[in-house]
């Protein structure tokens, strides 16, 4: 019975760790997520609180600006080339890449929702 336990925790936390989305994965495991937006080819890193914070108050309605953050000079490591379009993604679990060029304040609430934070 003992083993039995113990095989499916073990199966639980294996699921967790290569299953749960990237930010549950971040605040129950610990570590230093970097968010990366990119625009006409151009990225910026922030910290994940960053992001939450970019976030709320674009849901707010009014926009966003970008350049208290750091603009890189070159793409960031872990981003691939979307093959056929101008857009890249991340198979890299300890970062989130985002183009929020086109999202309206909806848009912004929307994945504070989805991610678990509120827009307050």
């Amino acid at each position: 019975m003992f083993l039995l336990n113990k095989n499916i925790f073990s199966l639980s936390v294996q699921f967790f760790r290569f299953h749960a989305p990237n930010i549950v994965r971040h605040h129950y495991l610990g570590g230093n997520m970097k968010v990366y937006v990119g625009q006409y080819g151009y990225f910026w890193s922030l910290s994940l609180d960053q992001w939450v914070e970019l976030c709320k108050e674009s849901s707010k309605g009014e926009g966003y600006d970008l350049t208290p953050y750091k603009q890189l000079k070159n793409k960031p490591n872990g981003l691939l080339k979307d093959w056929g379009t101008d857009s890249y993604y991340t198979v890299n679990n300890e970062i989130i890449y985002v183009e929020p060029l086109d999202w309206y304040a909806e848009d912004f609430e929307d994945w504070l929702k989805d991610n678990g934070y509120s827009s307050d």
